[in-house]
């Protein structure tokens, strides 16, 4: 059975219905230790990689991260790519399966907030230098 199907939820590997409730795998992350933990689907690309990129961030200077993804088995399910997308979206929803949580410890929120702060300067300093004219 997959810990991240709803009890009672039949499948292929649970033909008679799950028999067990979801694993709450990113509270278990976030109880071990890890620095940042985020729970999603993949319905926004951008929002993905912005996680996916602070995660990596996080975990090469502060320490573990883990990121959960969740996108539907729509071959599994007999469902169209529209629907799988459309399932996504219904379970990102106030009291949805998948509603986006992210828990950022204060060291790691430090580390985001600083890594804003340079990005933010270094896009100052090149509109600057590209106001500048440039000498013959």
């Amino acid at each position: 059975e997959s810990g991240l199907m709803q009890k009672g939820f039949v499948a292929k590997m649970a033909p008679k219905g799950k028999n067990f409730e979801k694993v709450r795998l990113p509270e278990i992350a976030r109880e071990a230790g890890c620095a940042y933990v985020a729970l999603l689907t993949v319905s926004k690309p951008n929002r993905v990689e912005q996680v996916i990129k602070n995660a990596v961030l996080i975990a090469r200077e502060v320490g573990p991260t883990f990121v959960q993804l969740y996108t539907p088995c729509i071959l599994e399910i007999g469902k169209q790519s529209m629907e799988g997308l459309d399932e996504m979206k219904d379970s990102e929803s106030i009291g949805g399966r998948f509603v986006q949580k992210e828990y950022i410890s204060d060291e790691a929120q430090k580390l985001l907030d600083s890594i804003k702060i340079e990005t933010k300067e270094r896009k100052k300093a090149a509109k600057e230098a590209a106001k500048k004219p440039v000498n013959a």
